[in-house]
């Protein structure tokens, strides 16, 4: 009977703990940054880097894997061209004040 009443203790103690460690640890984990669009290299900045990318790749000049073409397709028309190398451009003009 003390056996019991030992482990029932030691459930109703350790209850709050489990719900406060999955609390923390889980719940309160912060979010994976996201990346702007127009941070095709996801390097955290929406710059000229970007731009040359885009540009780069829609020329030929540059050979690119599937996730390079998938994050350089700003206007997600299934082509990577003049018309995303423009939109990442102005991006990089708009947050520079321009």
């Amino acid at each position: 009977m003390k056996n019991l009443v030992v482990g029932i203790i030691l459930i109703f103690l350790l209850i709050p703990v489990v719900i406060l460690s999955y609390i923390v640890f889980v719940v309160q984990q912060p979010a994976p940054p996201a990346f702007d669009r127009y941070d095709v290299n996801h390097d955290g900045r929406v710059n000229s880097s970007d731009c040359n990318l885009v540009y780069r790749i829609s020329r030929g000049y540059l050979v690119a894997t599937e996730e390079m073409l998938d994050r350089c397709d700003v206007n997600e028309d299934g082509l990577i061209n003049d018309k995303d190398a423009q939109l990442v451009f102005n991006a990089v003009l708009h947050r520079d004040g321009g």
